[in-house]
C-alpha cells in the first residue's frame, strides 16, 4: 500500500508529510513561501544526479537531472525510456513538463 499523505492538525498550524503551513483567512491552509520552494531547493541540489521520472501516461524516463524550474519542468541526459519496465528507446535530451509527472526518485 502506498504512502499516504498525512495531515496533522494543532490549532492554527497544519503539518503535511513534515512541512508546516499556516491557516488562512477562511481557515484554509496556506502554504509559506519556505514549504513550496523545498522540492526545487531539494531538485536542484541534485542535480547531475540519476534521475526516475515517472509520468502520467505510465511512461519512465532514467537518465541524469540536467535542469529543473520552478514548474518541475525537467531536462534529462542520457534518457532512456521505459514502458511497463522495459527499455523503449535511448534519447540525448529529454524535456519533461512538470504537470505530466507523479514522481521523481534519485537513484
Amino acid at each position: 500500500m502506498p504512502n499516504k499523505k498525512i495531515l496533522k492538525t494543532t490549532k492554527s498550524k497544519y503539518s503535511l508529510n513534515n512541512s508546516e503551513f499556516s491557516c488562512g483567512n477562511m481557515g484554509e491552509p496556506k502554504m509559506t513561501s519556505e514549504t513550496i520552494k523545498k522540492p526545487i531547493v531539494f531538485l536542484i541540489k541534485n542535480l547531475q544526479s540519476n534521475v526516475r521520472v515517472k509520468l502520467k501516461n505510465d511512461l519512465e524516463y532514467r537518465g541524469r537531472l540536467i535542469q529543473c524550474d520552478s514548474y518541475m519542468n525537467l531536462i534529462i541526459s542520457d534518457a532512456t525510456e521505459y514502458n511497463n519496465g522495459d527499455p523503449v528507446a535511448e534519447y540525448g535530451n529529454v524535456f519533461i513538463r512538470g504537470n505530466n509527472i507523479i514522481f521523481i526518485s534519485f537513484e
